[in-house]
């Protein structure tokens, strides 16, 4: 009985140390980051994309430079 009591002291003091003041170390960490992406960058950025965009995409990309993770060539996706 000791032993899961001593278990569930452990725990909640890990819990409370990871979890308690989580928002507050994030506003924390986030203050010392310097911001690069401006307002305006971010909406273009989180704007739709066409078919067209993708396309210029791959048009834009080396043929054989990289293949994908499943080691099929850019080519590949570019012909079918």
């Amino acid at each position: 009985m000791a032993g899961k009591s001593l278990k569930a002291f452990i725990a909640n003091q890990y819990q409370d140390l990871f979890m308690s003041n989580a928002d507050v170390q994030m506003e924390e960490v986030l203050g010392c980051v310097h911001t690069l992406v401006s307002h305006e960058m971010n909406e273009c950025l989180e704007a739709p994309f066409s078919d067209d965009d993708v396309w210029k995409a791959l048009q834009d990309m080396g043929d054989l430079k990289a293949p994908e993770v499943d080691g099929i060539p850019l080519i590949f996706y570019k012909r079918f």
